[in-house]
């Protein structure tokens, strides 16, 4: 059986540009987002990263420092922790700069501070590319409030010897056997007359 020459040419166009049975249009190879992140961030790192100072008042935590970072980085990522708790995180945009941390509300005691920082590259869009595998830069400090000592176990003048340490519990017992001031604690004193000890401070 023949077929005219233009009905055999138009099959053989179908079938050329048809798609094959295992072909599955729409699905193209793309790079994930950690490899293109890795590809953004290529040399960046965090070159320099200072602390000034760190230092704990009143329940204030406070310190400031600065970084840098190398192309094609253009930003920075900062992490702030206090005892491995993440408190706050902030993005600062170019080369180099400076960062300060303030946290209220920390308890008296000593604390461990740590800030991290990772580069960053921003694009001309605003949308930013933390370069986590380029690794942080981080820096750690203990960090010491002291606490105030209980009511009564400061020198207030008031023996409290329910207190391990008050300067006010010197030795005194109130009508000891004295003959000298020095027999009566620090703040006692010796009445010749009875040879007893008669205490400046409150035994409570």
């Amino acid at each position: 059986m023949s077929f005219p020459l233009p009905f055999l040419l138009l099959g053989s166009l179908l079938v050329a540009c048809g798609a094959t049975p295992h072909e599955e249009p729409g699905l193209e190879s793309a790079e994930s987002s950690g490899e293109i992140g890795s590809a953004l961030c290529s040399g960046s790192a965090v070159s320099v990263l200072t602390l000034g100072g760190i230092s704990t008042y009143n329940g204030e935590m406070a310190g400031s420092g600065n970084w840098q970072i190398t192309a094609p980085a253009n930003g920075v990522r900062l992490e702030y922790f206090i005892d491995n708790v993440q408190q706050s995180i902030e993005d600062r945009p170019g080369s180099s700069g400076s960062w300060y941390f303030s946290r209220a509300g920390v308890p008296c005691g000593t604390h461990t501070f740590q800030v991290r920082a990772y580069p960053m590259v921003i694009d001309s869009s605003g949308n930013r590319t933390v370069c986590l595998t380029s690794g942080p830069r981080s820096l750690t400090q203990s960090v010491t409030e002291s606490c105030p000592p209980p009511l009564g176990c400061n020198a207030d003048n008031i023996c409290n010897l329910s207190c391990s340490f008050d300067q006010d519990c010197y030795v005194c017992v109130q009508g000891a056997f004295c003959t000298n001031d020095s027999q009566c604690g620090r703040k006692g004193v010796c009445l010749r007359s009875s040879k007893s000890c008669m205490c400046v401070i409150e035994d409570l």
